[in-house]
């Protein structure tokens, strides 16, 4: 088994989790605002994964493998793809409170196009033709996906937007500093840094009840545990492994899962021409790899 089909393994299996936490997200969106969400969802990630790397960094001590300039990157690296990371969360937790999980997954997944185009023009990687037909039909199916009217699209379709430029970003900045790095920690600095930067303001423009935390649970257990920790560590250890492009695709399979459980546990349906969009981002997915 080649390194880069381990990396798309690891990176499916956060696609499949990332898929179903949309339909949590979108619940705890009823219920907590965006930036308090992220918060406690950041929080929650941050706690598990910190208690990881203390007891994986005190093994590596006793077996004397531990290595300070691997742990220097690692925060380096950590507090870089975690400043898009954040921007990323919320919006998309902002637009979660309007927008459908299945349409939420599809313009999420317009990472998969921008990350070749942004490496072409910030890293120099060589683009394939294919790459660029692939835009053009991302952006007919972003036409779709919001109704065919650019001028009715929605402020949620628009905070997706931005989510899908910085979950790019994220990418890309993970596919020069996760190898040589230590996974764990790289994550876990992420959402120290996610959590921290929404708590202001959360603190400052939102209130939640005890009763809504309650009602939350669920959904904030889902995205704390297995969407954060488990999911982005799956991330950041895959990345490692898998070049940027192939890595991108396998994460954007997260829009099918989206759908899926949007449409089973929440009982969302699109319409005919919606339908038509997110099939043509599927193929933009396929066709940019």
């Amino acid at each position: 088994m080649s390194k880069n089909f381990r990396g798309v393994l690891l990176l499916t299996g956060a696609a499949i989790i990332w898929g179903f936490a949309f339909v949590a997200q979108r619940q705890g969106a009823e219920d907590i605002p965006p930036f308090t969400f992220t918060a406690v969802r950041g929080s929650l990630g941050a706690l598990v994964l910190t208690v990881t790397w203390l007891v994986k960094s005190g093994i590596e001590k006793k077996k004397g493998s531990f290595s300070r300039e691997k742990t220097a990157a690692s925060l380096k690296g950590g507090l870089i793809a975690g400043s898009f990371m954040c921007a990323a969360t919320n919006l998309q937790q902002i637009a979660l409170g309007t927008v459908s999980a299945g349409k939420s997954g599809f313009l999420t997944a317009l990472y998969i196009v921008i990350v070749p185009v942004l490496g072409f023009i910030f890293m120099k990687r060589r683009v394939k033709l294919k790459v660029w037909l692939a835009v053009l039909i991302a952006l007919a199916s972003l036409y779709l996906i919001t109704g065919a009217d650019l001028s009715g699209m929605e402020s949620g379709d628009i905070f997706l937007i931005g989510c899908a430029f910085m979950f790019a970003l994220q990418i890309l900045t993970l596919s020069v500093v996760s190898p040589g790095a230590d996974p764990v920690l790289i994550t876990a600095v992420e959402f120290v840094l996610t959590s921290a930067v929404s708590s202001v303001p959360a603190l400052l423009f939102e209130s939640v009840s005890p009763g809504a935390f309650s009602e939350a649970l669920i959904p904030i257990l889902y995205t704390g545990i297995l969407s954060s920790a488990v999911a982005y560590g799956l991330q950041t250890a895959g990345q490692a492994l898998a070049e940027p492009e192939p890595a991108s695709i396998a994460m954007s399979l997260e829009s099918v899962f989206a759908a899926i459980g949007g449409a089973l546990i929440l009982g969302e349906s699109m319409t005919v021409t919606e339908l038509a969009g997110c099939a043509l981002m599927f193929l933009a997915v396929l066709l940019s790899g």
